[in-house]
């Protein structure tokens, strides 16, 4: 969780390509020695280990960091126990009992009968002092039963900060928010012992030192499950601040693993003289374009005398909620249009004291969807008669993102080639060495899109070039291949607790972690294994085959 080391300190880009580097303890690109397969040569279980990350923060502010266990036999042979490799590995894995002497560490889970997330390590919220844990794993293998240990150091929060705006209009409200960017926001953060710093404004208990001149709403999990390869999404707390008629101060106040903290926030009350002789007329500010279905924000307030500028509480309003919404925050969302669109947000504020309102308005244009603007066919190019292989088509939008696509798929014919709708193709009987087009043709919404690719059959027994005529790898075995990847390496490949989203695009399958800025793919048409990231200065580079490199350690079949 903390470091890369030793394998930091020794892979470099030339030792990603060579694939190989026996100076690394800890090299990702080295051959797996234990035996990962799904089958047992022997079910005599003589022994067990355990290893997990050496340290864990509390809060949960880092990634959730997995531990592993590994299962000795009589013949010797050793395996890292996954379910996804299937077969006795899964049925040894979902038999394996997770427990900690320390119940301020959450001890990795036990797979279910369906399926099994990385085992994980969450440390409590109520941490006060730096401890040590002892993970337990416990397998039983017919009458023989090994349990294994290992010391997880727990790291506490040093001290709470609290930043807070130094004042806030009455009857206004501020936000608590994860990362305080733009808006006037409340936040909190620590340091730990280990000298690691981390946001917790989303994770500490919130409160107001007075309840009569703020009222205060805990930030709360939006959904109930972190999306894929991204952390847990968060609601923004809120602090209510009360009608006042004369200036106040309250303390916001925030607890959590035996610490508290507090910033002052004023509450002030502008006067009638001070509201119509020293402040602008009311500003608004919104985006002045918006894609359709995003969400952005429009403010309102006035530019005092000083030149500084507050916040003013607001009614907004929409011309057309069709094009563009808005709720009582300004959060403004684009609307589905066919074309761009615009709409005027009309924001309205009355003085206090006042019965005549006043309003400002801002005009946002609408951006359209983009639209499918081509389409990348990619075929296996050399083919025998009788083999098969595999089309992927790929959309290509106006706004230059990508995604696969499932297309209506044809040959140009038949005799030499078929393509059924799933984009497999399947090489006829021929006498000489023959040529195919399969083309795809894509609708989406009113635009429609065509591409094609070139498959050659050539009769049976004739020998392919190296690189074409390979049987892709199943979706299943990609999937188990970057799931041990993300277990075996998770500082490399990090899924913070998550299952990450595998994504097809022409001739790739891949994943992407955000957290550690890396790509791991497998381009389909060679079933060769590539890496983007930090250790190839964010090129891709090709890491061997899938079945003479990758098979093996993997298990994945």
């Amino acid at each position: 969780m903390r470091t890369l080391s030793p394998f930091s300190q020794c892979l470099t880009v030339l030792a990603i390509a060579a694939a190989f580097s026996p100076a690394c303890a800890e090299n990702l690109f080295a051959a797996d020695t234990t035996t990962t397969t799904s089958t047992l040569t022997s079910t005599t279980l003589t022994g067990l280990s355990v290893s997990c990350p050496s340290g864990a923060d509390t809060f949960y502010v880092h990634q959730r960091t997995s531990c592993q266990a590994t299962a000795t036999f009589a013949d010797n042979s050793s395996v890292v126990l996954n379910a996804e490799k299937g077969g006795a590995i899964a049925t040894l894995t979902k038999g394996l009992v997770w427990s900690t002497d320390n119940t301020a560490l959450t001890a990795p889970t036990t797979c279910s009968t369906s399926s099994c997330s990385n085992p994980l390590l969450a440390v409590a919220k109520t941490l006060t002092a730096d401890a040590s844990a002892n993970v337990s794993a416990t397998l039983t293998v017919g009458s023989v039963s090994k349990t294994a240990s290992t010391s997880v150091k727990l790291y506490a929060p040093i001290a709470l900060n609290v930043t807070c705006p130094s004042s806030v209009v009455s009857g206004g409200k501020v936000l608590i928010a994860v990362v305080a960017q733009n808006d006037p926001a409340c936040a909190a953060g620590t340091y730990f012992s280990d000298g690691v710093k981390g946001d917790v404004s989303h994770l500490v208990q919130w409160s107001a030192s007075d309840t009569s001149l703020a009222t205060v709403t805990n930030p709360a999990l939006a959904i109930a499950t972190a999306p894929l390869f991204y952390a847990p999404a968060y609601k923004n707390g809120l602090i209510q601040a009360a009608t006042v008629t004369a200036a106040s101060k309250v303390n916001i106040q925030v607890a959590g693993a035996g610490l508290t903290a507090s910033a002052p926030l004023a509450i002030t009350v502008a006067s009638t003289a001070t509201t119509t002789t020293t402040q602008s007329a009311l500003l608004v500010s919104c985006p002045q374009t918006l894609m359709a279905g995003k969400q952005q924000r429009c403010y309102a307030g006035f530019r005092l005398a000083d030149n500084t500028t507050k916040l003013a509480t607001v009614v907004w309003s929409s011309s057309d909620a069709s094009i563009a919404s808005i709720d009582a925050e300004g959060n403004i969302t684009g609307g589905t249009v066919a074309s761009n669109s615009k709409a005027t947000i009309t924001a309205t504020y009355t003085p206090t004291g006042s019965t005549t309102p006043q309003t400002a308005t801002a005009t946002v244009t609408v951006v359209a969807a983009a639209s499918l603007s081509s389409l990348v066919v990619s075929c296996t190019e050399n083919l025998t008669s009788g083999a098969t292989g595999t089309c992927r088509a790929g959309g290509v939008y106006s706004d230059e993102t990508k995604k696969d696509v499932t297309p209506t798929w044809s040959s140009s014919d038949t005799s030499i080639a078929t393509v059924d709708e799933n984009g497999k193709v399947t090489a006829k009987t021929v006498t000489a060495k023959s040529t195919a087009t399969i083309t795809a043709v894509y609708t989406e919404g009113s635009v429609t899109q065509k591409g094609s690719a070139s498959v050659n059959v050539s009769p049976a027994g004739t020998t392919t070039t190296p690189s074409t005529g390979v049987t892709p790898l199943s979706a299943a075995t990609i999937d188990c291949f970057f799931a041990w990847a993300e277990t075996q390496y998770g500082a490399l490949f990090p899924t913070n607790g998550g299952t990450v989203a595998t994504i097809s695009f022409g001739p790739y399958s891949f994943r992407q972690y955000p957290l550690a800025n890396t790509y791991l793919g497998i381009e389909t048409l060679t079933n060769t294994v590539i890496y983007v990231g930090p250790f190839s200065g964010g090129q891709l580079i090709r890491l061997g085959s899938y079945s003479s490199v990758w098979a093996g350690p993997s298990g994945c079949k």
